[in-house]
């Protein structure tokens, strides 16, 4: 899976593969809550309130990483 370039939740380690959409992930987990960075691995919140959510995803996508993937052509 790592060839592969699956990456896993920061909290439970479960394997997680990005098909397609944003690098904001949220673990598949039941109870784990944890949502992620699918580029850079960090842990972004672990909530299940929408408003801490989108904060902690706003906030680390305006300084850290980029939300969508740009590929130049």
């Amino acid at each position: 899976m790592k060839r592969r370039g699956w990456k896993y939740c920061p909290t439970c380690k479960t394997p997680i593969q990005k098909r397609s959409g944003c690098n904001h992930m949220s673990c598949p987990s039941p109870a784990c809550n944890t949502h992620f960075c699918y580029i850079c691995g960090c842990l972004i919140v672990k909530s299940t309130l929408r408003q801490e959510i989108e904060g902690a995803t706003s906030a680390h996508y305006r300084k850290n990483c980029q939300l969508f993937d740009v590929h130049a052509k």
